[in-house]
């Protein structure tokens, strides 16, 4: 073959003793690639190196992430992730590896860029999701033919944050402030469906099936746009009666159900002022929408709801992920080791103890 197309650019294609030379030809048609094959043969032929030619064909970090980003990320992500991927290469990675071409980034420059980020104050989480964001374009350039292989890379350890939740006391005084109606109820709602943020704002009457007594989470609103939920998946949550009679009260026949935030770029940090303004007026410390979500969790698992169920109310892909919000109580734990008790109770006799003690529940 003396030219090819390779991803939308006619490329010089051939092989000269037993190595194959692929390189974008300077005149992107057919014709001028033959052209070009016949110039890069014929250095070849003379003894000559094609170093310069096969430098300009290597992708430089900034170039190449730029094109991954526009053909992989932007196709094939939801808006919330391109925008998350947008900020972790120009902030973080392309300042770090944007110079280098692709086959110099190496296991020893990852460990560079992982000490550089920790000695910035960023936590091991936030490192192994830069990580594994370069993992992922890395990859792509293996699908692509810009890389035959990746370096190692070694996620950082760390000791995992221990996540807010609401205490019951909390979540009553929360919701005893009447100052902002639309606050109030975005987190009642918040707090028996465990919705994200993005889907308490996407949330249209349409959604909800007062026969059934359950909410379908269908889409959700970042930034202003509409899109699906995370994981692409849609799921089912069913009522409390205290939600479904709170919103059967108020319910519409059509549109979105906190229609006064009219979906714009600024919901988010408008939601989590007015979150914040409701902690100050009742006096519990600041927190942030995902601690709700995080409640209504913890307090399924509280309460023995197995995990499945929990998994699919919060639209989790895997199990791993609910499994971050059991945080079981101590009486859950004593119950669970109550099945070793035998019908005879005479278990643990040949031990020899002289003295009964009991167990009084807190």
């Amino acid at each position: 073959m003396a030219a090819s197309k390779f991803r939308g650019s006619w490329c010089a294609d051939f092989r000269f003793n037993r190595k194959r030379y692929r390189l974008k030809s300077p005149d992107d048609s057919k014709r001028g690639a033959e052209a070009y094959e016949r110039f890069l043969l014929q250095k070849l032929l003379k003894g000559e190196s094609l170093e310069e030619q096969t430098k300009k064909k290597e992708n430089l970090f900034k170039d190449f992430s730029q094109e991954w980003y526009k053909t992989y990320v932007m196709v094939n992500s939801k808006y919330s992730y391109q925008l998350s991927i947008r900020n972790t290469l120009d902030i973080h990675l392309i300042p770090f590896f944007g110079k280098m071409n692709l086959k110099e980034i190496t296991s020893k420059s990852i460990e560079q860029f992982k000490r550089k980020q920790l000695t910035l104050g960023l936590n091991p989480k936030t490192i192994n999701n830069h990580l594994g964001a370069l993992s992922k374009m890395l990859h792509s350039a293996i699908e692509w033919g810009e890389l035959d292989t990746i370096p190692v890379m070694k996620p950082l350890k760390g000791l995992s944050k221990e996540t807010r939740t609401l205490s019951d006391e909390e979540c009553i005084r929360l919701l005893s402030d009447h100052t902002a109606p639309i606050w109030r109820l975005m987190v009642f709602v918040g707090l028996n469906t465990g919705m994200r943020l993005g889907e308490l704002s996407g949330l249209c009457w349409e959604n909800i099936d007062f026969d059934q007594h359950t909410i379908n989470v269908k889409q959700s609103i970042v930034r202003g746009r509409i899109t699906s939920p995370k994981n692409h998946k849609t799921r089912t949550i069913a009522m409390t009666k205290r939600l479904d009679d709170a919103l059967y009260a108020i319910r519409r026949p059509s549109g979105w159900v906190f229609d006064q935030l009219d979906n714009d770029l600024n919901v988010a940090k408008r939601a989590a002022d007015g979150l914040a303004r409701m902690c100050k007026r009742v006096g519990i410390p600041r927190i942030g929408w995902h601690v709700l979500r995080h409640t209504f969790a913890t307090q399924l698992a509280m309460r023995k709801v197995p995990l499945y169920y929990i998994q699919k109310l919060l639209g989790h892909s895997s199990i791993t992920m609910t499994e971050r919000y059991s945080h079981f109580s101590s009486d859950v734990l004593h119950e669970a080791v109550s099945v070793l008790e035998l019908p005879t109770g005479n278990y643990g006799n040949h031990l020899g103890t002289q003295t009964k003690r009991e167990f009084i529940s807190g």
